[in-house]
């Protein structure tokens, strides 16, 4: 089982308005970092004109900068949509599964469902903790596997053709077909953004960051206003990045909800699904 590091947590339990003042924090934090060793710089070498940096060079680093912001921010709001439309396809296939099981025989049919029950109920819970706490599963579930192995025992049924050959074919196919979405589920919850990216930003924000206060540096207002501009507008794309990047944690995460929902809707309508 993955799991992240203790900074994690700290920063993906926080609120959606407090992560995103974080961002700002962080990203003002920087430009006044920026600022200070400019400054000091200038005081050490004993310069006091005006900067020989043409204006036109604020727009040759913000350019490039937001571009690759952009593209960052843009591929983990993919991320985040592929992790949605996954527990969607999760939800379908266990409407599937649960329509398919009712097809056995009583007996088998009540055990497995039974299986099925536990799998939405109690281990996709037990899971979705996990997510929360980055904590991702990597393991078979076990209420799968019993499915699994209560399709085996139906052999000699199946022989017997007391069980039709296709009803269990469906059976097993949208088994595989589930454990394939629960695999590619903890594929996108690995899929995060790592430090070498994230020290790309820092980067970049650090050189626009430069060019900007040294452009106006004897123009107080001008600086004030382009030091505005940039810590929200970075600082928000920056917010954008985090709180997409984890599509299972934070305020603003995917759920299991749809796969708990449209179980308990055919639950209510299925036969052999009375307990």
């Amino acid at each position: 089982m993955y799991s992240a590091p203790i900074w994690y947590h700290w920063v993906y339990n926080l609120s959606e308005p407090a992560l995103y003042a974080t961002c700002l924090l962080g990203t003002t934090l920087l430009a006044l970092l920026v600022g200070l060793l400019l400054t000091a710089v200038r005081r050490y070498a004993g310069d006091r004109q005006a900067s020989s940096f043409p204006p036109g060079l604020v727009t040759a680093i913000a350019l490039p900068t937001s571009l690759v912001i952009g593209l960052m921010a843009s591929d983990v709001s993919r991320r985040y949509n592929e992790a949605q439309d996954n527990v969607m396809q999760e939800a379908r296939t266990v409407a599937a599964l649960q329509h398919a099981l009712t097809e056995l025989p009583a007996t088998a049919s009540a055990a497995l469902q039974e299986e099925l029950t536990h799998y939405v109920t109690q281990e996709l819970s037990r899971e979705w903790e996990q997510l929360q706490r980055a904590q991702v599963p990597l393991g078979l579930s076990p209420a799968l596997i019993r499915i699994g192995v209560g399709l085996a025992a139906l052999q000699p049924a199946r022989a017997a053709r007391a069980v039709s050959d296709g009803v269990i074919e469906n059976i097993q196919v949208q088994l595989r077909e589930l454990q394939r979405l629960r695999t590619q589920r903890s594929q996108l919850a690995l899929g995060k953004m790592d430090s070498p990216q994230w020290m790309i930003v820092a980067v970049l924000l650090l050189c626009c960051a430069a060019v900007m206060i040294e452009v106006t540096v004897h123009h107080r207002r001008n600086r004030i206003m382009a030091m505005t501009l940039f810590v929200f507008s970075y600082g928000s794309l920056v917010y954008m990045i985090a709180t997409n990047d984890r599509p299972f944690s934070g305020g603003v995460s995917v759920t299991p909800e749809p796969i708990a929902r449209i179980f308990t809707q055919q639950e209510a309508v299925l036969p052999n699904l009375s307990r």
